[in-house]
């Protein structure tokens, strides 16, 4: 069974607040699943300067990776 958008934004939002990412500073993504891979990948923009990263769930495992932005 896919995980549900609702556990998947838990999930990045709970990988990113771990890394000390402040949510008032980037607009909420809407998570898309890639089914080749079977993953959730979820998109932060920040609102004012612009920096990004993304956070990757494994639909089955529940694993998370961030992706940073490197720019």
């Amino acid at each position: 069974m896919r995980l549900t958008k609702g556990e998947v934004v838990d999930l990045a939002d709970a990988a990113a607040r771990a890394r000390g990412y402040a949510f008032t500073e980037y607009a909420r993504p809407e998570p898309q699943y890639d089914p080749a891979d079977q993953i959730w990948l979820l998109a932060y923009d920040q609102k004012l300067i612009g920096k990004h990263f993304i956070v990757a769930v494994g639909d089955r495992s529940k694993r998370t990776t961030i992706l940073e932005s490197t720019k």
